[in-house]
């Protein structure tokens, strides 16, 4: 008993550390205001004006104490919004006090294809990384099945994959290095069944986990989204969770595997996952890296240190 006792004050110790840092450095407004740069449209499906999400960065620009934060967040709105002007790109520099380091990172997005400038005098949000899958016609922008507000964007490599699965994949942007074997209704109807997969690690414990941090999150306020009534939601996702912990998915057809060149974030990797429980096929993904904010912030450096 005593033993268990101190695992759970050990736990909770954990916890409310991470929590303080939570609310510390606001991290749910911050991650909502990313949230809407990424996808144009705020968790309760508004689109915001591109001058008030200006105005929002440059408040929190002023509030964030790290650099390397700051420069995330002008990084984030100046891909999501392919490009900022070169006034409201002058204005948040300056309340982000960027260093000339930093600067050179953020110009490295040219040598990306990315716009550091923009284009359009629209002020219409637009969102430059799925323009460069513009073969794969994406479902949307937005999940609108997350849990959480701050999982809301959709990477690019999620209708890829849909259309790989359902056989919709584009020859002329993802061509065929051998003849393609026919792929016809009778051929996807009579697929072998097959129980690859079987339990991940992150299924298991997944939703006592989940559980435990959205009790504690409940006096800093609620990370899910608004809309859809939170509690019906979380109890639906609590039993899919426990389905997949205790039940082997059961893949039709071959095996696909997908392979980034350049690396891939974990955010990718969940959706992976999540199309390849949903069509019920067997996805195996790599990549050159596996690669987190700061890695890539790190690499953006290193490019514009090489273009010197």
């Amino acid at each position: 008993y005593r033993e268990v006792m101190s695992k759970l004050s050990q736990h909770m110790h954990l916890s409310h550390e991470c929590m303080d840092v939570f609310r510390r450095e606001n991290l749910i407004d911050l991650s909502e205001l990313e949230q809407t740069l990424a996808t144009g449209k705020d968790d309760e499906g508004r689109s915001p004006r591109q001058a008030d999400m200006i105005d929002q960065v440059d408040d929190f620009l002023i509030r964030i104490k790290h650099a390397r934060d700051r420069l995330r967040l002008i990084l984030i709105a100046t891909i999501s919004q392919g490009g900022l002007r070169s006034q409201d790109r002058r204005r948040l520099m300056n309340s982000a006090e960027l260093t000339r380091k930093d600067v050179r990172t953020l110009n490295s997005l040219e040598l990306l294809g990315l716009n550091i400038f923009s284009n359009s005098s629209s002020g219409e949000a637009k969102n430059q990384l799925i323009s460069m899958f513009s073969g794969v016609s994406a479902s949307a922008d937005v999940d609108d099945d997350a849990e959480y507000a701050a999982s809301r964007y959709v990477p690019a490599i999620k209708p890829v994959l849909e259309a790989l699965c359902t056989n919709d994949l584009s020859m002329e942007d993802f061509p065929s290095v051998m003849p393609m074997p026919d792929m016809g209704p009778s051929s996807a109807s009579t697929s072998a069944t097959s129980s690859r997969g079987g339990r991940s690690a992150r299924s298991k414990g997944g939703s006592s986990t989940a559980g435990a941090s959205a009790r504690s999150s409940a006096a800093a306020g609620s990370v899910r989204k608004k809309t859809g009534g939170a509690s019906s939601k979380w109890s639906k996702s609590s039993t899919e969770n426990t389905k997949s912990a205790t039940t082997a998915t059961r893949f039709t057809g071959g095996r696909n595997i997908v392979f980034m060149l350049g690396g891939i974030s974990y955010a990718e990797i969940r959706h992976v996952r999540e199309v390849s429980q949903k069509m019920g096929r067997e996805i195996v993904v790599g990549s050159t890296d596996f690669i987190t904010a700061n890695d890539f912030i790190d690499d953006l450096n290193a490019i514009g240190q090489d273009d010197e």
